[in-house]
Protein backbone atom coordinates (compact mmCIF):
# COMPACT_ATOMS: atom_id res chain seq x y z
CA UNK A 1 0.00 0.00 0.00
CA UNK A 2 2.42 2.62 1.30
CA UNK A 3 3.96 1.98 -2.77
CA UNK A 4 1.08 2.42 -4.03
CA UNK A 5 0.67 5.77 -2.18
CA UNK A 6 4.17 6.67 -2.79
CA UNK A 7 3.80 6.56 -6.67
CA UNK A 8 2.60 10.10 -6.37
CA UNK A 9 -1.10 9.71 -8.03
CA UNK A 10 -2.62 9.14 -4.83
CA UNK A 11 -3.96 12.70 -4.41
CA UNK A 12 -5.18 12.41 -7.77
CA UNK A 13 -7.71 10.07 -7.72
CA UNK A 14 -10.88 10.62 -7.82
CA UNK A 15 -12.65 10.52 -3.77
CA UNK A 16 -16.47 11.49 -4.98
CA UNK A 17 -17.83 11.71 -8.13
CA UNK A 18 -21.15 13.30 -9.69
CA UNK A 19 -21.24 16.26 -7.21
CA UNK A 20 -23.27 18.80 -8.31
CA UNK A 21 -22.55 22.65 -8.41
CA UNK A 22 -24.54 23.83 -5.37
CA UNK A 23 -22.87 21.04 -3.36
CA UNK A 24 -19.52 21.46 -3.24
CA UNK A 25 -19.58 24.35 -0.53
CA UNK A 26 -21.18 21.50 1.90
CA UNK A 27 -18.56 18.97 1.16
CA UNK A 28 -15.50 21.06 0.80
CA UNK A 29 -14.59 23.75 3.56
CA UNK A 30 -13.65 26.42 0.72
CA UNK A 31 -13.52 28.80 3.33
CA UNK A 32 -10.94 26.85 5.12
CA UNK A 33 -8.96 26.64 1.84
CA UNK A 34 -8.29 30.07 1.18
CA UNK A 35 -7.68 30.84 4.62
CA UNK A 36 -5.45 28.45 5.10
CA UNK A 37 -3.52 29.89 2.03
CA UNK A 38 -3.77 33.32 3.48
CA UNK A 39 -6.48 34.42 0.46
CA UNK A 40 -9.95 36.11 0.86
CA UNK A 41 -12.53 33.97 -0.85
CA UNK A 42 -14.15 35.45 -4.04
CA UNK A 43 -17.68 35.69 -2.66
CA UNK A 44 -19.34 33.85 -6.11
CA UNK A 45 -18.40 30.13 -5.78
CA UNK A 46 -18.11 30.51 -9.43
CA UNK A 47 -14.93 32.59 -9.19
CA UNK A 48 -13.71 30.45 -6.29
CA UNK A 49 -13.60 26.98 -8.69
CA UNK A 50 -10.29 28.12 -10.81
CA UNK A 51 -8.31 28.13 -7.34
CA UNK A 52 -9.57 24.31 -6.74
CA UNK A 53 -9.49 22.89 -9.80
CA UNK A 54 -5.59 24.58 -10.50
CA UNK A 55 -4.77 23.08 -6.87
CA UNK A 56 -6.29 19.80 -7.80
CA UNK A 57 -8.71 19.51 -5.13
CA UNK A 58 -11.81 19.09 -7.83
CA UNK A 59 -12.13 18.08 -11.45
CA UNK A 60 -15.03 19.73 -13.54
CA UNK A 61 -16.48 16.25 -15.15
CA UNK A 62 -17.57 15.91 -18.85
CA UNK A 63 -21.28 15.70 -17.23
CA UNK A 64 -20.83 19.26 -16.13
CA UNK A 65 -20.84 17.64 -12.55
CA UNK A 66 -17.32 18.05 -10.25
CA UNK A 67 -15.03 15.04 -8.64
CA UNK A 68 -13.66 16.02 -5.52
CA UNK A 69 -9.97 14.59 -5.57
CA UNK A 70 -7.96 12.95 -3.11
CA UNK A 71 -6.32 15.88 -2.25
CA UNK A 72 -9.61 18.06 -1.83
CA UNK A 73 -11.03 15.08 0.44
CA UNK A 74 -8.18 15.19 2.73
CA UNK A 75 -8.59 19.00 3.43
CA UNK A 76 -11.99 18.13 4.27
CA UNK A 77 -11.15 15.20 6.99
CA UNK A 78 -8.42 17.71 8.55
CA UNK A 79 -11.93 20.30 9.00
CA UNK A 80 -14.23 18.23 9.73
CA UNK A 81 -11.44 16.73 12.45
CA UNK A 82 -10.96 19.80 13.89
CA UNK A 83 -14.20 21.20 14.09
CA UNK A 84 -15.07 17.98 16.55
CA UNK A 85 -12.21 18.76 18.54
CA UNK A 86 -10.59 15.27 17.23
CA UNK A 87 -6.74 15.09 16.01
CA UNK A 88 -5.97 13.82 12.89
CA UNK A 89 -4.22 10.07 13.04
CA UNK A 90 -1.04 10.89 12.19
CA UNK A 91 -1.03 14.16 14.06
CA UNK A 92 1.08 14.80 17.64
CA UNK A 93 -1.35 14.87 20.50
Amino acid sequence: MWEHLQAGDFELKVAERDVEFDELPSKLDIDAYFGLLGLRRPTALEDALPFLEEQDLIRKQDNGRYSILNLGALLVEEQELGARGLAAPDAPV
